[in-house]
């Protein structure tokens, strides 16, 4: 098996290391001498924090305002060397009326602003494990302007009624990667709404071999 720094992919080799409680900093060379590993990738959610991801989730509540839109975004920072990946959208609408929300994202085309409210202390951390307080993402959020769409919709439910739940991604296959410079946000494109969800999200730091 080739060792740790001929692939240069050190989660992997920290994941056998943790897994089979061996010492030292590269295991792969000398275990690979006793015991051939075959390790299926993916093992579960509880394993993941072996693979180097970090999981977040926020839950967040934006208040109606006339004449304006409310939205919240969730901004990866171009220095940031992190990729993450979105599991799960779910949105709840209530507002008195039907309302148009729509998920949109700045994907690929360069860094989008954050928007003026924070939301740092609405964001918690899945597992302690890892030992990372918080996301190198940036959530934040407004509804003080008539917010305008970035880049391309990618979700929307234009007749989304009264006490209605829609959860935006339903597979592994629909989960969207936000690499560094790029933007998601949830807006509500009908003024004086509330717009209201929970977002999951995961984090690992970019291979050498995956920077552009």
């Amino acid at each position: 098996m080739a060792g740790y720094n001929e692939i240069l992919v050190g989660r992997y080799n920290r994941a056998l290391q943790k897994l089979l409680s061996m010492k030292g900093g590269s295991v792969m060379n000398e275990l690979g001498s006793v015991l051939m590993p075959s390790v299926n990738f993916f093992w579960g959610t509880e394993m993941r924090y072996l693979e180097g991801w970090n999981r977040f989730s926020s839950a967040i509540q934006v208040g109606a305002v006339p004449a304006n839109n409310s939205v919240y975004r969730i901004r990866n920072p171009i220095t940031s060397n992190v990729i993450a990946v979105f599991e799960k959208i779910y949105l709840f609408n209530q507002n008195a009326a039907a309302s148009d929300f729509r998920v949109e994202g700045w994907f690929n085309t360069g860094a989008a602003g954050d928007l003026p409210t924070a939301l740092t202390t609405f964001v918690d951390r899945f597992d302690a494990r890892s030992a990372v307080a918080g996301p190198s993402v940036t959530v934040t959020s407004d509804n003080t302007a008539p917010a305008g769409s970035i880049g391309r919709t990618v979700w929307f439910n234009v007749v989304f009624q009264p006490n209605a739940t829609a959860d935006v991604i339903v597979d592994d296959l629909q989960e969207l990667p936000l690499l560094p410079g790029d933007a998601m946000q949830v807006r509500n494109n009908t003024v004086n709404q509330f717009v209201s969800g929970i977002v999951w999200w995961r984090e690992r730091a970019l291979e050498d071999s995956e920077r552009t």
